[in-house]
Formats: structure tokens, C-alpha cells, sequence
């Protein structure tokens, strides 16, 4: 074991699994978390929902891959989202990446970052709510505000909220 209790099988085994949403993260982290790796990892993408990380699984995690949908039809992705990821990481010690925003992000009415991005569109900012609730789906009444990039998968941080541009690797790497 490690300094922090997270169990090694080989130096070379990277493991991870894809969580797009809180129920898959319920279903694939426990398993993950269970099978021993040199690093275990998540893909969080394409995110389609928040999704929260208990404290026995950070305690078991190296790395989170964070990112939006890209291409055509892809699904909302609410940079909110992303933060809250961020913000666990960083709270346990875990390294994250933000990888993309991808096609189809979009900001919560209370957004600051997101604010000062659509003064220049002269963008009515309504009631400070958020646009969705718990589990990702839109309040009633509301809608978000599409967070615009020139790169169409989101993919270019300079383009983003300067909060989000977090590319840690395992490891302490950058």
C-alpha cells in the first residue's frame, strides 16, 4: 500500500472505468475501488449528469478524467459539473484533468465565469437558480445558457473559465 492506503497489483496497471452519470458511478467505482491497481482511475465522460465521489472511493482513486460530449447531437454538459468533480479532487488529493467541455456545454444562471463570457451578447441573465436539479434534469421554468467555444469538442483551454483549466496527472505530472 501506498501512503494513502490505495493498494498496488503491479507498477504497471493502469486501471479505470467510464462514469457518465451518479448511477453508473454507484454501479463501476465500488469495483473499481475493490481491484487492486498501481493506478486506478475514472473517465468521467462524456458527463451526462453530476455526479458525486464518496470519501471511500477518493480515498481509492489516483485520477479523474473529466469531459463533455462532442459531435453532432451531443448531449448537455454543465460546466458545474466539472467544478464540483474539480473541487472533490483537489479536496482528496486526487489528481483531475479536464479533458474537454465538449459541443454542448452549458453554464448555470449563477455562474459568474459564465456572467462575464455573455456580457459582450448582452445575454438576460434570469433569477440566480440553477438550471437543473440533483440529478442533472432541467428545473421547470428553466434553461441553461449555452457556454460557446471556437474549438467545436470544447477541447481548448484558453477558451474556457480559467477554474477549469486543470490538466494534473497522477504522480504530481503535469
Amino acid at each position: 500500500m501506498d501512503d494513502q492506503g490505495r493498494g498496488h497489483a503491479c507498477p504497471n496497471v493502469w486501471l479505470g472505468v467510464s462514469v457518465e452519470n451518479q448511477a453508473a458511478g454507484d454501479l463501476r467505482i465500488p469495483d473499481l475501488i475493490a481491484t487492486p491497481a498501481a493506478v486506478r482511475w475514472l473517465s468521467v465522460e462524456p458527463q451526462i449528469g453530476p455526479v458525486v465521489l464518496r470519501p471511500e472511493w477518493l480515498a481509492g482513486l489516483h485520477w479523474v478524467v473529466v469531459g463533455g460530449e462532442s459531435g453532432p447531437g451531443a448531449r448537455p454538459f454543465d460546466v458545474g459539473w466539472a467544478r464540483a468533480l474539480v473541487a472533490q479532487c483537489r479536496a482528496a488529493g486526487v489528481a483531475v484533468f479536464v479533458k474537454q467541455l465538449g459541443a454542448n456545454s452549458q453554464a448555470d444562471y449563477y455562474d459568474e465565469s459564465a456572467r462575464a463570457v455573455y456580457a459582450a451578447e448582452s445575454v438576460e441573465w434570469p433569477d440566480p437558480i440553477g438550471w437543473h436539479d440533483g440529478d442533472g434534469q432541467p428545473r421547470p421554468g428553466c434553461s441553461p445558457v449555452r457556454f460557446r467555444t471556437l474549438d467545436r469538442a470544447g477541447a481548448d483551454p484558453s477558451e474556457w473559465p480559467e477554474d477549469l483549466r486543470v490538466r494534473q496527472f497522477p504522480g504530481g505530472g503535469r
